[in-house]
C-alpha cells in the first residue's frame, strides 16, 4: 500500500488561512460604514459563506485523513495477529 502523501490536504495551511480571511472580511464588511445596508449584508453573507465552505472542506479532509490512518492501523494489527501463528521458512528447516 502506498504511503500517505508527505503533506495531506488536511495538514496544509490553505483552508485555515482562507477561513480566517473570510471571517475577518465578513466582520469588516458588516461593520463598514461606506457601503449601503443591503450591499453590506450581501457581501457579509458572501464572506461568511466562504468561511463555512472552507470549514466544511477542512473538516471533511481531516475526517478522511483520520479514517485512512485508522484503516492502516487496523490492517497492520490484523496482519500482525494473523502471522503470530505463522511459521517462518527458517523454522521449517
Amino acid at each position: 500500500m502506498p504511503e500517505l502523501p508527505r503533506l495531506h490536504p488536511a495538514s496544509r495551511a490553505v483552508l485555515p488561512v482562507l477561513m480566517v480571511v473570510a471571517f475577518v472580511a465578513g466582520v469588516i464588511t458588516l461593520n463598514a460604514d461606506g457601503i449601503d445596508h443591503d450591499n453590506r449584508r450581501v457581501w457579509g453573507l458572501f464572506w461568511f459563506g466562504w468561511f463555512l465552505a472552507a470549514f466544511m472542506l477542512q473538516g471533511a479532509a481531516w475526517l478522511m485523513r483520520e479514517h485512512e490512518l485508522w484503516r492502516r492501523e487496523l490492517r497492520e494489527r490484523s496482519d500482525a495477529s494473523r502471522c503470530e501463528n505463522c511459521v517462518s521458512p527458517e523454522e521449517n528447516g
